[in-house]
């Protein structure tokens, strides 16, 4: 009962994701379950040898799923759940700050021994209230895209320097 296991989650019939542990007998029997990653119908496994788990209903569905294309689905869908349920969404970003006098002290060694590694803490939920699974924007397709209601995206415009004057100007 010590290996890993590879489904822990499935939509229900509502596209809710459910936790294997929260499935019983009695809901494995008036529940269907579809893989997170490839849409397939999955069935609830509780048996008392291996530990409970979520299987492909075919096993020939099993070889065409990709369990890192499951993480990744699971990722974000749990990223947005946190988002939208919590007040905050705290991140932490480091920051290697070299010292201002590295080219002149007398006792610098270089940027790597005259470096201290400072940490950031920000809460994104200060910046943005909104957070959208697979947005498309323009020829771009956000995994998970933060936004804020009040301040529009703006998408920055790069003018390909072959298509300019040659002065320059647009």
């Amino acid at each position: 009962m010590n290996n890993p296991i590879k489904y822990k989650y499935a939509w229900d019939n509502d596209r809710h994701i459910v936790e294997i542990s929260t499935v019983n007998k009695q809901l494995r029997n008036n529940t269907q379950y579809y893989c997170i990653s490839c849409g397939k119908e999955l069935i609830p496994r509780l048996g008392d040898k291996n530990q409970h788990h979520f299987a492909h209903k075919s096993s020939d569905d099993t070889i065409s799923c990709k369990n890192e294309t499951y993480l990744h689905e699971l990722a974000k869908i749990k990223i947005k759940e946190i988002f939208d349920r919590s007040d905050t969404f705290i991140i932490k970003l480091h920051k290697n700050i070299i010292c201002s006098s590295v080219k002149t002290c007398e006792f610098s060694q270089g940027a790597k021994t005259c470096c201290e590694q400072q940490e950031k803490i920000v809460n994104l939920k200060s910046y943005y209230d909104t957070c959208t699974i697979e947005k498309q924007i323009g020829n771009f397709k956000a995994d998970i895209l933060l936004e804020n209601s009040t301040r529009p995206i703006k998408p920055l415009l790069h003018i390909p320097e072959h298509t300019r004057s040659h002065s320059g100007s647009l």
